[in-house]
């Protein structure tokens, strides 16, 4: 089986909507309001409730960066119409008070309306959802950049302005299901002094909660079963797992492979892993774990193969990185990186993302249902 993963759904994920990080970030004076139309240029009429996202362009959201939305905007299922003009359904968004910057700007069609911005477990986009994302025009291949305001930029935007016309296009429905999944009980923990990299599994799993439905691996048969849906990349048609996209990780090895998984926590000035709501000094820190392409070869797979997996295993290989506050990383290893628990996220190839622990493991004020046991665990870095 082979899909098909468009660059526009690449970047137009709403991979984990939360507030930025400085409360204030938007209050740039002056700004400029842009709105446009969202055009439906996928196959099928199925549409929803649609999310307008602003990221910045220097840091775009998963799987290409870590990037927070500056900005949600909402746009109602009824907006939807299909103009006398042209066979394609349109929809009017706006958003305002935008500043000075480098913008991308995306969508998500909530086809299932079960996107809520309120709940880390509800932010992504799940099977039969649609992604967009502004282009240039509706012959564009890829998403493009929309500056504002940017003095050496011959093509910005000046501020203050109001920009309209700005077309964002939406693809087909997303084919696959978020990657839900919990830490398999063989490897609650790994150390950070261990001689050598140390395997961690993950393993798919379901959710039965009044917000989000999704069925056991081993319950339901079709196109939206949850799964990781691994990709050993050969991009270039020569039989090889292509090198990872990412440079540094290439030198040391590292083949192209889906999913992404990644470990994060916060910590202090000394490493001291703290919460970033009660310590505003906390710092990120990110490692990218090693999906272990060589288990799936000895399992008869090879390069170019994308197929259904109910656990995925990776490699933690005792690195990471402290994310400064330009954005850029410092690399630590062994007993340099934060002790204590990290979380985990995999990211899939389309950007659909899910992360332990979440809130579906703690008891929700709003809701009397028990909670998932198995979505509170983080990994204990030792």
């Amino acid at each position: 089986m082979r899909l098909s993963f468009s660059l526009i759904a690449l970047l137009a994920v709403a991979c984990g909507y939360e507030p930025p990080l400085d409360a204030g970030a938007n209050e740039v004076a002056p700004s400029v309001a842009l709105s446009g139309e969202l055009v439906n240029a996928g196959a099928g009429n199925a549409l929803g409730p649609t999310m307008v996202f602003r990221y910045s362009a220097l840091e775009p959201p998963l799987p290409e960066s870590f990037g927070r939305p500056y900005d949600l905007s909402t746009v109602p299922e009824s907006a939807w119409q299909r103009p006398v003009d042209h066979g394609l359904e349109v929809a009017d968004w706006k958003m305002a008070g935008v500043g000075a910057g480098s913008w991308l700007i995306t969508a998500l069609v909530d086809v299932d309306r079960d996107f809520n911005p309120f709940y880390d477990f509800t932010t992504s986009a799940t099977c039969g959802d649609r992604l967009g994302a502004f282009v240039e025009s509706t012959a564009a291949t890829g998403p493009a950049v929309l500056s504002v305001g940017i003095d050496d930029d011959p093509d910005t935007i000046p501020i203050p302005s109001a920009v309209d016309g700005l077309e964002i296009l939406v693809g087909d429905a997303l084919a696959i299901e978020r990657p839900v999944f919990t830490l398999s009980e063989q490897t609650p923990s790994v150390s950070r002094s261990a001689a050598t990299p140390q395997g961690v599994v993950l393993e798919i799993t379901g959710v039965d909660h009044p917000l989000l439905e999704v069925p056991d691996p081993d319950d339901t048969e079709g196109r939206c079963d949850p799964a990781f849906w691994i990709e050993l990349v050969d991009a270039d048609g020569d039989g090889e797992i292509d090198p990872h996209p990412n440079e540094s990780l290439a030198a040391a090895g590292r083949k192209d492979v889906w999913p992404r998984v990644y470990m994060a926590t916060y910590a202090d000035a000394d490493g001291v892993p703290t919460d970033p709501d009660l310590d505003p000094e906390a710092v990120p820190w990110v490692s990218e774990l090693t999906v272990s392409h060589e288990v799936y070869q000895f399992g008869g797979y090879g390069a170019g193969d994308l197929f259904a997996s109910d656990s995925l295993s990776v490699i933690f290989t005792q690195a990471g990185a402290r994310v400064e506050a330009d954005g850029s990383q410092t690399l630590f290893y062994g007993e340099d990186l934060p002790a204590g628990p990290w979380s985990l996220i995999a990211v899939a190839q389309t950007g659909q993302m899910w992360q332990i622990p979440n809130q579906l493991g703690a008891e929700l004020e709003d809701f009397d249902v028990t909670p998932h046991a198995d979505q509170a665990v983080a990994l204990i870095v030792e």
